[in-house]
C-alpha cells in the first residue's frame, strides 16, 4: 500500500520531469524557429 508521503512524492517527481521535458522541448522549438529565420539573429 503506497502512503501519502510516497504518492506526494512520486507526484512530485512525475511533474518535475514533466516541466523539465517541456522546458527542454521549448528550448529546442524556439532554438530550431531562430535557426529558420537567419534574418532576425541579432
Amino acid at each position: 500500500m503506497y502512503t501519502d508521503t510516497m504518492v506526494i512524492a512520486s507526484l512530485a517527481v512525475i511533474g518535475g520531469v514533466f516541466l523539465f521535458a517541456g522546458c527542454f522541448a521549448l528550448f529546442i522549438w524556439l532554438d530550431a524557429a531562430n535557426d529558420e529565420e537567419p534574418g532576425n539573429q541579432k
